[in-house]
């Protein structure tokens, strides 16, 4: 659960976002809905992400990917055309824990977007998701 301004919690727990900083090997929660028009190369997406190495896991729903990256469990989250109710709470819990949580094209996250593309991870790894794997 999550609070604006008041962080992000697991039970009791404070939780926070990994502090990785290298793009290679990570284990990053991915969702891809290619029946929204999102305007991205997928595959070309997909090329990059396994050039780095990166584990993409699509466990379950959006909000399970999103509360797994925000108590670190994961590195990285990329998520393409959902719909606003799908990540709306995931979003806060991400940002409360110290993701920095974007659309596919740098701009800050709104919950009201539709459709829902999200980049969420710590800053650094944010940076570094944007320009080698999405390619902005």
């Amino acid at each position: 659960w999550a609070q604006s301004g008041q962080g992000a919690f697991l039970g009791d727990t404070k939780i926070k976002v990994v502090d990785e900083q290298e793009l290679d090997h990570l284990f990053c929660g991915t969702i891809f809905n290619a029946s929204r028009k999102s305007g991205k190369n997928f595959f070309g997406i997909y090329e990059r992400i396994d050039e780095h190495g990166i584990w993409r896991i699509n466990p379950g729903p959006a909000v399970q990917l999103m509360g797994y990256t925000a108590a670190a469990r994961f590195d990285a989250l990329i998520i393409n055309g959902l719909s606003p109710w799908d990540l709306a709470a995931g979003g806060l819990i991400l940002q409360e824990a110290g993701a920095k949580v974007t659309d596919w094209q740098g701009q800050a996250w709104h919950w009201a977007a539709d459709p829902q593309d999200m980049i969420a991870a710590n800053p650094e790894l944010h940076g570094k998701i944007m320009r080698e794997i999405i390619g902005v």
